[in-house]
Protein backbone atom coordinates (compact mmCIF):
# COMPACT_ATOMS: atom_id res chain seq x y z
CA UNK A 1 0.00 0.00 0.00
CA UNK A 2 0.75 3.22 -0.35
CA UNK A 3 2.61 5.77 2.52
CA UNK A 4 0.11 8.93 1.32
CA UNK A 5 -3.27 6.98 2.63
CA UNK A 6 -3.70 6.14 6.29
CA UNK A 7 -5.76 2.70 5.96
CA UNK A 8 -5.96 1.61 9.40
CA UNK A 9 -8.84 3.85 11.24
CA UNK A 10 -6.62 5.76 14.50
CA UNK A 11 -9.26 8.33 16.75
CA UNK A 12 -6.50 10.61 16.76
CA UNK A 13 -6.22 11.51 13.49
CA UNK A 14 -4.64 14.94 13.31
CA UNK A 15 -2.26 13.49 16.19
CA UNK A 16 -3.40 16.12 18.55
CA UNK A 17 -2.88 14.01 21.43
CA UNK A 18 -6.66 13.65 22.32
CA UNK A 19 -9.53 13.31 19.76
CA UNK A 20 -11.32 16.66 19.35
CA UNK A 21 -13.95 18.29 16.58
CA UNK A 22 -11.23 18.09 13.88
CA UNK A 23 -10.83 14.18 14.02
CA UNK A 24 -14.94 14.34 13.58
CA UNK A 25 -14.43 16.02 10.35
CA UNK A 26 -11.33 13.86 9.63
CA UNK A 27 -13.24 10.70 10.41
CA UNK A 28 -15.83 11.43 7.91
CA UNK A 29 -13.29 12.32 5.01
CA UNK A 30 -11.47 8.90 6.29
CA UNK A 31 -14.87 7.01 5.89
CA UNK A 32 -15.66 8.80 2.93
CA UNK A 33 -12.68 8.92 0.39
CA UNK A 34 -12.08 5.20 1.42
CA UNK A 35 -13.92 3.21 -1.16
CA UNK A 36 -12.39 5.90 -4.27
CA UNK A 37 -8.82 5.54 -2.07
CA UNK A 38 -9.10 1.64 -2.85
CA UNK A 39 -10.03 1.97 -6.35
CA UNK A 40 -6.84 4.44 -7.04
CA UNK A 41 -4.95 1.79 -5.19
CA UNK A 42 -5.91 -1.01 -7.56
CA UNK A 43 -5.48 1.26 -10.33
CA UNK A 44 -1.81 1.96 -9.29
CA UNK A 45 -0.78 -1.28 -7.61
CA UNK A 46 -2.70 -4.15 -7.90
CA UNK A 47 -4.07 -4.03 -11.55
CA UNK A 48 -0.32 -4.05 -13.09
CA UNK A 49 -1.06 -0.78 -14.59
CA UNK A 50 1.42 1.42 -11.98
CA UNK A 51 3.62 3.03 -14.84
CA UNK A 52 0.75 3.79 -17.12
CA UNK A 53 -1.63 5.33 -14.76
CA UNK A 54 1.16 6.81 -12.86
CA UNK A 55 2.11 8.18 -16.34
CA UNK A 56 -1.27 10.08 -16.44
CA UNK A 57 -1.49 11.39 -13.17
CA UNK A 58 2.26 12.80 -13.46
CA UNK A 59 0.63 14.39 -16.82
CA UNK A 60 -1.78 16.11 -15.50
CA UNK A 61 0.38 17.52 -13.33
CA UNK A 62 -1.70 15.61 -10.30
CA UNK A 63 0.77 15.30 -7.26
CA UNK A 64 1.57 11.79 -5.93
CA UNK A 65 -0.16 12.91 -2.16
CA UNK A 66 -2.90 14.12 -4.22
CA UNK A 67 -3.80 10.87 -5.60
CA UNK A 68 -5.49 9.26 -2.34
CA UNK A 69 -8.00 12.16 -0.94
CA UNK A 70 -7.87 13.95 -4.27
CA UNK A 71 -10.83 14.70 -6.44
CA UNK A 72 -10.21 10.99 -8.80
CA UNK A 73 -10.49 9.30 -5.61
CA UNK A 74 -13.75 11.40 -4.43
CA UNK A 75 -15.56 11.25 -7.61
CA UNK A 76 -15.24 7.10 -7.58
CA UNK A 77 -16.07 7.74 -3.78
CA UNK A 78 -19.17 9.49 -5.06
CA UNK A 79 -20.36 6.99 -7.54
CA UNK A 80 -19.76 3.73 -5.25
CA UNK A 81 -21.20 5.56 -2.43
CA UNK A 82 -24.11 6.30 -4.26
CA UNK A 83 -24.78 2.71 -5.70
CA UNK A 84 -24.48 1.44 -2.00
CA UNK A 85 -26.97 3.70 -0.56
CA UNK A 86 -29.39 2.66 -3.40
CA UNK A 87 -28.62 -1.14 -2.88
CA UNK A 88 -29.33 -0.87 0.43
CA UNK A 89 -32.45 1.56 -0.36
CA UNK A 90 -33.82 -1.62 -2.71
CA UNK A 91 -33.17 -3.94 0.05
CA UNK A 92 -35.12 -2.05 2.51
CA UNK A 93 -38.10 -1.71 0.45
CA UNK A 94 -37.94 -4.77 -0.67
CA UNK A 95 -37.52 -6.48 3.08
CA UNK A 96 -39.87 -3.95 4.58
CA UNK A 97 -42.90 -3.71 1.57
CA UNK A 98 -46.50 -5.36 2.57
CA UNK A 99 -45.94 -8.21 -0.16
CA UNK A 100 -43.03 -9.16 1.36
CA UNK A 101 -44.62 -9.67 4.68
CA UNK A 102 -47.76 -11.06 3.01
CA UNK A 103 -45.47 -13.73 1.46
CA UNK A 104 -43.40 -14.77 4.84
CA UNK A 105 -46.92 -14.57 6.45
CA UNK A 106 -48.08 -17.13 3.77
CA UNK A 107 -44.73 -19.16 4.15
CA UNK A 108 -45.46 -19.78 7.82
CA UNK A 109 -49.12 -20.55 7.60
CA UNK A 110 -47.66 -23.26 4.57
CA UNK A 111 -45.49 -24.61 7.24
CA UNK A 112 -47.69 -25.07 10.19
Amino acid sequence: MDEYRLWSFIADMNNSGGITIVDLWLWFKWLFFYPGDYVVNLFIYDAGTEPEFKAILDFFEIPRNDWFGGWISGIASLYIWQALLQLLGSISLFLFSEEYRKELKNRRLEQE
